[in-house]
């Protein structure tokens, strides 16, 4: 018998050291100073409450629910905040932008081995690369220079409306005239950045679409652990 007893012992303080470390892991977790956000789940989090698609009425509903601007999910090891005003965005990313101004992509944005954009400005954290970067982009985007696009955005918005006009009462779907006005911001943005005043092929345009919406989708953080 006395071996018997013995032998309990293991268990008896292994079951105790795990009870112990859950319960220090969900008092930190509970202490935690990070904004209001949906149920929590052991192990999990708030995973279930991660959208899959149309996120931002997702995250609208959770904001109007908790009755907050600033909420955040925490789910297998990681934590997001998300801003619903624009007053919270100015607080944070203007009033205290040293704080705050760090970016992060998921793996699949930044990965070698994914998309490999690292070396994009709008991922690159505060440093003097980043820096000189916007340096640049300030000479060509500040509101004395934006002054010079004027004369191509206005060519390319009457040309729209004279297409548009043409193909009134013929258009067959939504589709269609969502693609002359993805076609009209393609030619303005190419003419301005790049000075090709050619208007692309649709197809051309087709592609930048595809890879600009799929990469809208490997930006959303509940996608992360599916690519």
């Amino acid at each position: 018998m006395e071996f018997q007893h013995l032998k309990t012992w293991p268990w008896i303080a292994t079951l105790s050291t795990g009870a112990l470390s859950m319960y220090y892991i969900v008092r930190k977790y509970m202490s935690s100073p990070l904004p209001p956000g949906p149920p929590s789940y052991p192990i999990i989090g708030q995973l279930l409450s991660m959208p899959s698609n149309h996120e931002q009425f997702v995250f609208q509903n959770i904001s109007h629910t908790v009755k907050s601007d600033i909420i955040s999910l925490s789910f297998l090891g990681t934590t997001i905040v998300v801003l619903h005003s624009t007053e919270a965005a100015a607080e944070l990313f203007e009033k205290k932008a040293t704080i705050y101004s760090n970016r992060s992509a998921p793996p699949m944005i930044i990965s070698p081995a994914g998309l490999d954009l690292c070396g994009m400005m709008t991922l690159m954290n505060p440093n003097e690369l980043w820096r000189k970067h916007r340096k640049v982009m300030h000479s060509w985007l500040s509101k004395q220079a934006v002054v010079n696009y004027h004369e191509s955005q206005e060519l390319q918005a009457r040309s729209l409306l004279q297409r548009l006009l043409a193909l009134s009462g013929e258009l067959e779907s939504s589709e269609i005239l969502a693609l002359h006005f993805t076609k009209a911001m393609a030619v303005t943005m190419l003419d301005s950045i790049y000075g090709y005043g050619r208007e692309p092929a649709d197809d051309f345009i087709r592609n930048a679409v595809t890879f600009i919406d799929r990469l809208a989708l490997a930006f959303q953080p509940s996608r992360e652990y599916y690519i």
